[in-house]
């Protein structure tokens, strides 16, 4: 997979739970990416790869260890339909 321009969101494996999380707005770093990646079936290389980012930051953001630009965070979303915003916080 060398670049991804569109994805086909009827092949998401988790497309419902992770849409549903998106319009509760309880997608949030840095597990987001994660699960984005694994409901796409992609690893680390390849999710990297298609999204031009390098793996090691893809890993520091999964883990919580990267601080991922907006550019880079608008890379991964925008082929999804997400965009980033702000969320309230919850009180619990």
């Amino acid at each position: 997979m060398a670049r991804v321009k569109k994805i086909d969101h009827d092949s998401w494996k988790s497309r419902t739970e992770l849409q549903a999380k998106a319009e509760a707005a309880a997608l949030r770093l840095p597990g987001a990416v994660a699960e984005i990646r694994l409901a796409l079936g992609l690893s680390q290389e390849e999710f990297a790869k298609a999204f031009k980012i390098t793996r090691r930051n893809l890993s520091n953001i999964e883990n919580g260890r990267g601080n991922p630009s907006l550019d880079t965070l608008d890379k991964i979303g925008r082929p999804l339909g997400l965009v980033l915003g702000y969320v309230p916080r919850s009180t619990s």
